[in-house]
């Protein structure tokens, strides 16, 4: 038979084969594929030109190696871009961390900074020393660090004063002492484990920080090049951080002692560039390390995700 009316044939004969045999099966036809057993194309694989069979071999590897290679390009861009998203957002974070810094220290060093002249400085002190501890053990303290004023209405007697109280144990506890008139116009002192943070925006320079800028306990939501997000309640990450919160508070309320004690230092300390250990008595430990494992994801989740840190901060 003529080559060409045989490889006319051949061609017919193979379209004939591969029109027969099940859509499922006709796409795994590999001109690479040597004949073999279970191969609809051996026999006639076997009467093609070898010269067509390499060249459709070699237009099949050269397909799957683009495709493969476009494969690899997609994802290496992928790679590079969650590598450069993550490094803009430590940047990011650290920059906060650098200007929050900076705002606290320019609140501690105004000249507005009532709660750390010497007079009000001790009377706190002293007030603290009064204070009533039920369930834990009496607390004396010796210093206040980083103290300064959250509110001062002379008018209305109300003084707030934040910092982080110095024990005679060696405990460091962040906290905001309140003092202020009951209905009878006696003066009330009340104190809480807590965090506190002037508010800082993009803008912000030392000079444009006010004392008392927010409140105790509560920070400003994490900034993002889109600005400042609102609260959506409906929003999974809202909803994630109330519960954490919640699940939070429930946890904290059974704690007593030296426990809590523990677990309240980790509220506070855990804010600083460079956090202490949990260095005390082994309560004190257990309590500290404990909080610092049960806050870490949600401390993460409320630093990169505002819905997160809208619900955790909902209470």
């Amino acid at each position: 038979m003529n080559p060409p009316i045989r490889l006319l044939f051949i061609s017919a004969a193979m379209a004939t084969v591969v029109a027969s045999v099940s859509p499922a099966r006709a796409q795994f036809y590999d001109p690479c594929q040597p004949p073999g057993p279970g191969n609809p194309f051996s026999a006639l694989i076997l009467h093609m030109d070898p010269r067509q069979r390499a060249s459709d071999c070699q237009r099949t590897q050269d397909a799957a190696a683009r495709q493969q290679r476009a494969a690899d390009s997609e994802q290496k861009a992928r790679a590079a871009e969650a590598d450069r998203q993550a490094a803009q957002a430590r940047a990011e974070a650290e920059a906060r961390v650098r200007a929050v810094q900076a705002a606290q220290d320019a609140a501690e060093a105004s000249p507005d900074n009532f709660c750390r002249e010497p007079d009000t400085a001790r009377h706190l002190i002293s007030e603290y020393n009064d204070l009533d501890w039920p369930g834990i053990q009496v607390r004396k303290v010796v210093d206040i660090e980083h103290l300064v004023t959250i509110k001062k209405d002379a008018e209305k007697s109300v003084v707030v004063c934040h910092g982080v109280w110095v024990h005679i144990n060696g405990a460091r506890i962040e906290g905001t002492m309140t003092m202020r008139p009951n209905v009878a116009g006696d003066i009330i002192v009340s104190w809480n484990a807590e965090h506190w943070e002037p508010t800082v925006t993009a803008s912000t320079t030392p000079s444009d920080i006010q004392i008392g800028a927010a409140a105790p306990g509560t920070l400003p939501p994490p900034s993002s090049a889109k600005g400042r997000v609102p609260a959506d309640d409906q929003s999974p990450s809202y909803q994630r951080g109330r519960a954490d919160r919640l699940e939070w508070e429930r946890w904290f309320a059974t704690l007593t002692g030296d426990i809590r004690e523990g677990a309240e230092y980790w509220t506070g300390e855990r804010h600083k560039l460079s956090p202490g250990n949990c260095g005390g008595t082994p309560e004190f430990q257990q309590g500290c390390t404990t909080a610092r494992q049960r806050l870490s994801q949600s401390d993460m989740m409320r630093k990169t995700d505002p819905q997160y840190w809208w619900g955790w901060n909902s209470l």
